[in-house]
This record gives C-alpha cells, sequence and structure tokens, in this order.
C-alpha cells in the first residue's frame, strides 16, 4: 500500500470554523491547523457560531455538539435552513459518540464526525479530506442507520409506525381545508397522543423527549428559579449535575427563556421537549404547599420568621441559624461581622413549626440533612433564601442565608479603602484576561467589594464566581456557586 500524500496547503488558506466552548480543545486545535496553512475562526457557543459562520463563511466548520447555549443539532439546523448557510460543510465534534449520535449527526446534516481530543498526528490530514470531499465515507453508518433524513414532523411519524401513511394522507387533506397542524389532526382523530407527538418533535430537532413527574424532578433545583417565570416560558427545571441544568421546555428553541435562565442561575442549560401541559401539572403541584403558606400567612411560624429576616436585614446579619437546646427550648443566633450573636430564644414547638415551613418552602419535607433554595415574602419583595438542615445531638436544626439581590453598583469610600488599593486592581480588571480574588469572611462584603472593583464597561467580558452574589449584573457572566470548593473545578 503506497503511503498517503502529506498535505499541501493551497495558495489561498482554507478558512476552518472551530465552535467548542472548552479553551483546551481550542488551543489545541488551533496549534495543529495554523502551522499546517489553515486560516481558523474561533466560536465558543452556538449564537456566536451563527454569526461567524455568516460572517465568514468558512469551508468547513467543527462543531462541538454539547454547547452552552444551545445542542448543536440545534445550531446545525439553524445554519443549513438560513438563506446563506445551505452549502456549509460541517463536522460534529464529541467525546463520547455512539455509533447512533453519529448517524443521527449525519442525518441531521453533518458530513461526518471528529472524536474529541483530537489525534494531533492525523488531525491536519482528516480536514484536508473533509475539505477534499473524501471525509464523507470516514464514519460508516451502524447496521440498520436510516439511509434517507426524516426532517419532516409527519415522516418521523410513519418512519417509527406512530401513524400509517394512510392516517397521514387524510389528516393532509384536513389540513388543506382547516390549516389545522398535522399533529393536531391525528390526536383529535384518535390516531396518535399528544406524546407521540412531542416525542416526534424532540426527534426532529435532536432533542430527548421526557415526561415530568414530581418524582422524576429535585424540587430545590426547581425553585432556583421565581414560578411567575416559569410558568411564563413554561419551562420546568429537572435536575442539576455540576454547573449544567436539565431544562424541560415546551418549546426548546426559545432561545432568550434559555439565556434568561442562564443569566439568572448561573448554570449552562441542557435542553429536553416536554409537554406545556406536563410541566403545568408539576408546577401546580411543586408550588401548591407555598401557595398554602402564603394564605396561611397569620400563622405564628409564618410572622416569627418574617420578624427575624426583618430584623436580620436590618442589622446587617447574613445568616439566621435556628438550633434546639436541651431544655425544651431553642435559641435563634444571627451572623453579624462574621460572628454568630445571640437573640431572644422561643419554645421548643415554635422551633418545630419554623423548620416544618421551611421544609416545605424547600421541597425537603423527608430529609435529615440538605441544602437548598426558597424564596419567602417579606414586605412586598421575595427574600432569596439558601437553606440548610443538619441534624443535633438535641434535635433538628437549620441555617438560612439571605439577600436582596440588587442591581446598583456598590462604591468602596464607606468601607474605607484607599484609592491607593483600588487603584491597581482596577487597572488590572480592565487587562486582556487575568484573575482577581477577593478574600473576606463576610460573603456580603465580599461581593460588595468585588462588584465595586468591577468596571461597568466590557459588557460579557468579565466572569465572575461567587458563593453569594449579592448583586446582579446583566453586563457579567456570573456564575453561582455551592460553597468556595467549586472554584477548584473552574480555575
Amino acid at each position: 500500500m503506497s503511503e498517503q500524500a502529506p498535505w499541501v496547503p493551497p495558495l489561498k488558506p482554507p478558512r476552518i470554523l472551530i465552535v467548542d466552548d472548552q479553551p483546551m480543545n481550542v488551543l489545541l486545535a488551533q496549534r495543529v491547523l495554523v502551522p499546517a496553512g489553515f486560516e481558523v475562526r474561533v466560536a465558543r457557543s452556538g449564537g456566536e457560531a451563527l454569526a461567524v459562520a455568516q460572517e465568514s463563511q468558512p469551508d468547513l466548520i467543527l462543531l462541538d455538539m454539547h454547547l452552552p447555549d444551545m445542542h448543536g443539532l440545534e445550531v446545525l439546523r439553524r445554519m443549513l435552513e438560513s438563506p446563506w448557510g445551505g452549502h456549509l460543510l460541517v463536522v460534529a465534534m464529541s467525546a463520547h459518540a455512539t455509533a447512533e449520535d453519529e448517524a443521527l449527526w449525519r442525518q441531521a446534516g453533518c458530513a461526518g464526525a471528529i472524536e474529541k481530543p483530537i489525534d494531533v498526528t492525523t488531525f491536519v490530514r482528516d480536514v484536508a479530506r473533509w475539505l477534499a470531499g473524501d471525509g464523507r465515507e470516514a464514519v460508516q453508518p451502524p447496521t440498520g442507520a436510516p439511509e434517507k433524513k426524516a426532517d419532516k414532523f409527519w415522516e418521523v411519524l410513519v418512519a417509527n409506525r406512530l401513524a400509517t401513511p394512510e392516517q397521514l394522507a387524510r389528516a393532509m387533506t384536513t389540513q388543506a381545508a382547516t390549516g389545522m397542524r398535522i399533529g393536531q389532526i391525528l390526536v383529535e382523530q384518535e390516531h396518535i397522543s399528544e406524546d407521540d407527538v412531542a416525542w416526534a418533535f424532540g426527534h426532529q430537532l435532536g432533542y430527548p423527549y421526557i415526561y415530568p413527574t414530581p418524582d422524576t424532578i429535585d424540587p430545590g433545583v426547581a425553585r432556583l428559579l421565581p414560578e411567575a417565570f416559569l410558568r411564563e416560558h413554561r419551562v420546568l427545571p429537572i435536575l442539576k449535575s455540576g454547573r449544567e441544568m436539565t431544562l424541560a421546555m415546551a418549546d426548546p428553541t426559545d432561545q432568550r427563556a434559555v439565556d434568561e435562565v442562564f443569566l439568572r442561575t448561573g448554570l449552562q442549560v441542557k435542553r429536553a421537549l416536554a409537554l406545556g401541559s406536563h410541566i403545568q401539572q408539576v408546577l401546580d403541584g411543586l408550588f401548591a404547599q407555598e401557595v398554602a403558606v402564603r394564605e396561611r400567612s397569620a400563622g405564628p411560624e409564618v410572622q416569627y420568621l418574617q420578624f427575624h429576616l426583618a430584623q436580620a436585614l436590618q442589622q446587617g446579619a447574613t445568616e439566621i441559624h435556628f438550633d434546639p437546646t436541651v431544655d425544651a427550648r431553642a435559641r435563634v443566633r444571627y451572623r453579624l461581622h462574621g460572628v454568630p450573636v445571640d437573640r431572644t430564644g422561643h419554645p421548643i414547638e415554635m422551633h418545630m413549626a419554623i423548620l416544618h415551613l421551611l421544609r416545605e418552602l424547600t421541597g425537603l419535607e423527608y430529609a435529615r440533612i440538605g441544602t437548598a433554595v426558597a424564596t419567602f415574602p417579606l414586605d412586598g419583595m421575595e427574600m432569596r433564601m439558601v437553606v440548610t438542615f443538619v441534624p443535633t445531638v438535641s434535635g433538628p436544626a437549620a441555617s438560612l442565608r439571605f439577600y436582596l439581590p440588587r442591581t446598583d453598583v456598590p462604591t468602596l469610600a464607606p468601607l474605607g479603602l484607599s484609592s491607593e488599593l483600588v487603584h491597581p486592581i482596577s487597572e488590572a480588571l480592565q487587562a486582556a484576561r487575568g484573575i482577581i480574588l477577593v478574600g473576606c469572611a463576610d460573603p456580603v462584603l465580599r461581593s460588595t467589594i468585588l462588584h465595586a472593583l468591577i468596571p461597568t464597561v466590557y459588557r460579557g467580558k468579565i466572569w465572575t464566581l461567587e458563593t453569594m452574589p449579592a448583586y446582579r449584573r446583566a453586563t457579567l457572566n456570573q456564575t453561582a456557586l455551592d460553597s468556595a470548593q467549586e472554584v477548584q473545578v473552574y480555575l
């Protein structure tokens, strides 16, 4: 067998667009391709990929299928359906792709797939093959994989035997006369169910279809977002894994909702499709207890909790601790400037009523140990609380971290910090890259210092990692951490 001729770059460098949110993957590909004579462009999200592809018209796009803002298949679909992108050559990249995944990507329009991390000894040759049109056979479809892409909704129904061609033909006739949607017609004619329609749409778009129930969701994760937002956008957080949230969506192409979820939680969104009616049912059950809490606002435990939250805020506290004691009473402590300070205690019956109320708010009714987020009404505002339950030798205890997120930009003058100290730090934040660490035992004070230092310009170019983001600013990429130990995951 003769050796394959080495890659010889043409006079005009081929333009490669690498779409990947992992800097090390991008850097490795650049270090291999640029010396070989390729022009490399980079995009780190689906939205950025669409903009760069339209502007630069690359000869080849290497598309990571798991991006922070949208699935790679959604990026591919938008490209190929656009007036400017129908001719683009796209190769999928993924670290853990199965044969079925690769078959699905080819059906969607990818020329093939490349495994990550790339093999630097063959990467240039592989890219050259794709550019020459010889790479489309590099990854063979698995046995039995469909040869033709079922790119129409009704083709998915027929291909998966959810509807017959005869039923589809009658539905199309009805559609021509009434203007109704094919799926709606088939459901009304009782040929398929709403679940079948949702599954087919999910299959067509490349998103998994799920049936959410109270038993399949994490109530603490669902409460990371306000009830009004969830109902307005018809979305439901299912679970959280690391810094990623699985989000059930009635419309998984709603990019504005995904962007808002990221802004509010700091979590990357993994989309899934669910029926809007199913999402509504779970939300009704999830927030029914909180509605009951609001309706019984005259209850002594509700008034007691509101009193302590208002007092703690007024005194500048950042935490409240409810602890049982051995004498059938319980004590209350505020954390002021990092030091627990005792406040007036209460009978153990009130203590247990408060913990029961907090468990209802967080959805941790049956967990002896756990942490969850909840909101609580206070003087017409929604107080955000991080509640932790722990057992003690005297009985169950709970601690609350709380804050009212602010949108203004704080100043350092009231803290007594000199301009000689602040100026070099502010200059450092205007550099092209770098890391600033703010150390302070008080999380609210730490957040105040951090946001006072961050310039109000450079929209989207600064990323903050905060255990308690007391300030919310639309110009920043903010990530809320469960603990300081999580910082090492990002750094």
